[in-house]
Parts: C-alpha cells; structure tokens; sequence
C-alpha cells in the first residue's frame, strides 16, 4: 500500500515541532539553587547537570543551554505565571549534539499568558522526558514538545491537564499535550491521561523518521480539525490507547507508516469526526473495542 506522508494531516503534525521563543535572557545563576524557588538559569559550553527541589519563573523556571555537551536534569517542583500577551517556555532545554535526560515531578502554570510547559531541543543527541504532572492555565497551554533531529526521542507524561482553549497556529503554536519528533530516529510517547482543550490541540504526537509508538491510558481533545492520537513514521507506527475521545470534528487515532505495518490498538473512541485510521505501506493492524458517536468508524 503506497503512503504519502506529505498529505495535509502528516504536514500540519510535522509542522508542530517548532514553538516560536519570546522574551529575554534570564541572568544566569552561579551559586548552588537556592532554597526558595526561583529561575533556573545555566549557558555552557560543556555537560550541564541540575538537581533541585523546585524553580519558578515569570514565566521562564528552567533555562538550560549548551553548545558542547548534555543537559540532566531532574526538579521535583516547577511553577511558572504569565500575564496575558506573554509567550514563552516554561522549561527550555537546548544542545546542538548532546543527549537530553529531564525528570520532572510537576509543572504548574498560571495566568493568562500562551505557555509551552517544557521545550527540549537537540541536533544528533538522544532525548528522554518525564513530566509526572502538568497541569497549565492560560490563554494557550501545551504540555511536552521534544525534537531530535538525529537522536531517538521518548515523552511521557502520567498526568497531563491544558485548561488554555486557544491555539496560534499561523505562528507555529499548536498547543499539543505530549509531541515528540525525530527527523531521522524513533519518537515515542507515553502517557497515562491527557486532556487538551486548546484550539487545534492533540493529546499524543510522535512523528519519527524510523519508527513511531504512542502508548496512552487515556487521551481528550476538544477541537475540530486534529487527530487526537496519532503515530507517523517512515518505520513502523504504532497507537495504543485505552479510551480516546474527541469532542470536536476530527479523527480519533491515526498510525500511519510510509515503510512498515501501521497498528492501531484502541480500547474504546468516543468521536464528532471519524474514529481510527490507519495506513501502512506494508500492511495494517487494527483492533477497537467500543466505537461511539463517529460518522466514520474505521478506516484501514
């Protein structure tokens, strides 16, 4: 079976991978972190490695950078505000030919602002994040958007809430609850629930130059126009999902695989638009429990 990963759907997902950044350098913090939370701010040009029980930022929390090395890092607590007109990364995580390791217990976000809660970026290097819990209020919120151009790429995030309803998407700003890219590796999410609410939002993301898996107990989208969950990859695809629901007019979960089998593996969709999709250029897998409110059921 042929499949053209440049159709409008596969584009618009690719064109996700990129948020566009705002404001100012934060001043860079020498000393140890201290005990009240403030800012987390770190450019080098070696291994950067933070450790530290919380960081908060208006908006910024966590700004780690360098041009020569990895970035660990590991914060149980995160909290950021942002007033109504400001854009930015709550946690911004940035090496040209390094490995990303994040470990984060929650990221809170308030205000009126539009907010990507974290931002990991590399050129070659591997990424790996966990985020135990988001939970984000603004004008625009997206939870975890990490891309690789090299590397393999892994998101996961247990408990995922996005109360912002809005979206950007002439600038670039899809608020997404778990996206992770690679241009030329794997991409993989994991999640437990995910619920987004803003304009044009998908829950779960993974779009992979080889092979593409997203794996969630529970995923929510609300705007018309976008997959919910959706896997596209030159390798394999592969969606797992327990229980899907999309308020709006779009489709529920989509795998889709340019050079391998695409599977779909969904417990239950609740959908206004159609409920499973899948393609693949060596052949399809598709198994669904309870279909519920789609005009179109499975499309295989």
């Amino acid at each position: 079976m042929n499949v053209d990963l440049d159709r409008k759907s596969s584009s618009t997902l690719a064109a996700r991978t990129r948020l566009l950044r705002a404001g100012t350098a934060l001043p860079l913090l020498l000393a140890a972190w201290p005990a009240l939370a403030e800012p987390i701010v770190e450019n080098s040009s070696s291994d950067i490695s933070v450790e530290a029980d919380s960081a908060s930022g208006i908006p910024v929390a966590i700004d780690l950078a360098t041009d020569g090395g990895s970035i660990t890092v590991s914060v149980d607590t995160v909290t950021a505000t942002a007033d109504a007109g400001a854009r930015n990364n709550v946690v911004d995580l940035r090496t040209t030919d390094g490995a990303i390791g994040a470990s984060l217990g929650s990221i809170t976000a308030t205000g009126e602002g539009a907010l990507l809660g974290l931002s990991a970026e590399s050129s070659s290097g591997d990424i790996d994040v966990h985020v135990a819990e988001i939970t984000m209020d603004g004008a625009i919120t997206s939870g975890v958007q990490a891309h690789s151009q090299g590397g393999d790429v892994t998101v996961q995030g247990d408990a995922v809430l996005l109360r912002g309803t809005g979206g950007d998407p002439d600038n670039g700003f899809y608020p997404e609850g778990l996206l992770a890219s690679s241009d030329e590796g794997a991409a993989t999410v994991i999640g437990g629930t995910v619920d987004v609410r803003g304009l044009y939002g998908s829950a779960a993301i993974a779009v992979a130059g080889t092979d593409a898996k997203v794996v969630v107990e529970t995923a929510r989208a609300a705007s018309d126009g976008v997959v919910a969950v959706a896997a596209h990859g030159f390798g394999s695809a592969l969606v797992e999902a327990g229980s899907v629901v999309l308020t709006g007019n779009g489709t529920g979960a989509e795998a889709i695989s340019a050079g391998g089998i695409a599977t779909a593996q969904i417990g239950s969709v609740s959908s206004a638009g159609g409920a499973v999709c899948a393609s693949g250029a060596d052949g399809v897998s598709v198994t669904a429990g309870a279909v519920a409110d789609a005009r179109s059921g499975v499309d295989a």
